[in-house]
């Protein structure tokens, strides 16, 4: 009986209309949506706040909209266990609510809260891409300076990339970017994040970069 009521539920699952991500609204009821799994990490809670260190996953549908999901890190075993990176899935059962207010990846009013309840059917479709991109345009970074509500993705052809040492011996990587109207973007990559783009990427090269902050910015 427990299988039969198992079958019926993941075909009713299968027969319900999808909601696109970009419809999802904060606190509304949930319907099932189809997604691929794009992004895995968790948020570290600074120490002098009573948060607690938080599973985030970014989220995309076939139009190409993302949305943040997020549960507690204490649930990180059982979601590795039917959550797969670049799997695509019907989610329902999760929880609307609001986005969060500081470094969201994508922009948009609401985010997701999956818990036991949430369930993820497996599916095949490849019409899912396998990236989620906000794109702005160079105008628009000035919005952007030391606003870290959301962070910043940009697309441009490599004009040059090489490593930098700073004064305290880090070693960074500069990679410098030109946009279709020729404006000049610099992206730093840390160390822990350097092997992002190779030393062999250069003039040839087209680079989309995402969940970057803007610390200046000259309209020169």
């Amino acid at each position: 009986m427990l299988l039969i009521l198992l079958l019926i539920s993941l075909h009713n699952i299968n027969r319900m209309a999808i909601k696109r991500v970009r419809d999802i609204r904060p606190m509304e009821k949930p319907k099932v949506i189809e997604i691929r799994v794009v992004k895995k990490w968790i948020v570290v809670a600074k120490p002098t706040t009573n948060k607690k260190d938080e599973l985030y996953y970014q989220f995309v549908d076939q139009h190409g909209d993302g949305i943040e999901a997020t549960s507690d890190t204490l649930e990180i075993e059982y979601f590795d266990s039917i959550i797969r990176l670049n799997s695509c899935y019907k989610v329902s059962g999760y929880v609307c609510t609001n986005a969060r207010d500081y470094m969201a990846t994508v922009n948009h009013t609401a985010s997701i809260v999956i818990g036991r309840k949430a369930k993820f059917v497996p599916v095949e479709n490849p019409n899912i891409p396998s990236m989620c991109f906000g794109f702005i345009s160079y105008d628009l970074l000035f919005n952007r300076i030391k606003n870290n509500k959301v962070l910043t993705d940009f697309i441009g052809r490599v004009e040059k990339n090489y490593p930098y040492t700073t004064s305290k011996n880090l070693i960074l990587t500069k990679v410098v970017l030109r946009d279709e109207r020729m404006n000049r973007v610099e992206i730093t990559l840390w160390p822990d994040k350097r092997h992002l783009i190779r030393p062999d990427v250069g003039p040839s090269n087209i680079v989309a970069i995402t969940s970057t902050q803007v610390s200046k910015y000259s309209s020169n």
